[in-house]
């Protein structure tokens, strides 16, 4: 079973219906569903801890598992099925081990077949990196968590926040700056209070006549009318961009 699992992760060109095959010849079948956690090792010597006693616990834990060292960490995949247990149950029982033997989790999402095994794991070692950057006082992870910071940082790889970002943001931003104005931040409010001038009237301690200025304003500013959903996710994805881009300087 260990063999096939660093097979999956180690060779990009591994034929999956074989792999799919193998795995199901041993009780694992491809309508399971499946979770892989990674555990990071860095603290273990503290604790005189063997990860070949690590592996041993998880198994003798769950059964219906597999666990080995790959690449100087721990990683881990379930048969939640098999187990009969959710992915919360299966944390659950591994929450004060991690915690109290200073290892760090990451967690995939849950998902079905053998064909994103190896997608599994991406997902929980991207849950363990960023989850470790963005809140290193949590010892444990999870892929959903980070999503959002993970697409964000995807986007930004190639060309910086401020130069994917809605431009009519960048020119609020430089009225706000040369006029003392504070159309940046009454926007943002307009948009978390999903385009309710009340709410964000009260949001923002303002009478609802300066505010609905203020919204003339931005939407002059803007040139748009501030109807277009697209152009809503587009500026609510921009203001994450721009708040990106603030905690790296």
């Amino acid at each position: 079973m260990e063999q096939i699992f660093v097979r999956i992760l180690s060779d990009r060109t591994a034929d999956y219906m074989q792999v799919s095959r193998e795995l199901s010849e041993l009780g694992w079948s491809g309508n399971h569903e499946y979770m892989c956690l990674i555990l990071q090792i860095t603290y273990l010597n503290q604790q005189n801890l063997s990860t070949k006693a690590i592996c041993r616990y998880i198994k003798k834990k769950f059964e219906d598992s597999v666990s080995f060292l790959y690449q100087d960490e721990i990683v881990a995949f379930f048969d939640l099925t098999r187990l009969g247990k959710s992915q919360e149950e299966v944390a659950g029982k591994l929450v004060y081990f991690i915690r109290d033997t200073y290892l760090k989790a990451g967690y995939s999402r849950v998902m079905e077949g053998h064909m994103n095994l190896r997608r599994q794991y991406v997902q929980a070692k991207t849950a363990l990196d960023v989850g470790s950057r963005k809140k290193p006082y949590l010892w444990i992870h999870y892929f959903s968590q980070v999503a959002l910071t993970y697409i964000l940082e995807q986007a930004t790889r190639r060309l910086p926040g401020t130069m994917i970002c809605h431009e009519g943001l960048l020119e609020l931003k430089k009225h706000d700056k040369e006029n003392q104005t504070q159309y940046m931040e009454t926007l943002r409010v307009y948009l978390e209070q999903h385009l309710s001038a009340t709410q964000a009237a009260r949001e923002l301690f303002i009478h609802r006549s300066t505010f609905l200025y203020r919204l003339d304003r931005i939407k002059e500013i803007l040139q748009s009318e501030l109807d277009d959903p697209e152009e809503i996710f587009y500026l609510e994805l921009s203001f994450r961009l721009l708040e990106q881009e603030q905690e790296k300087e």
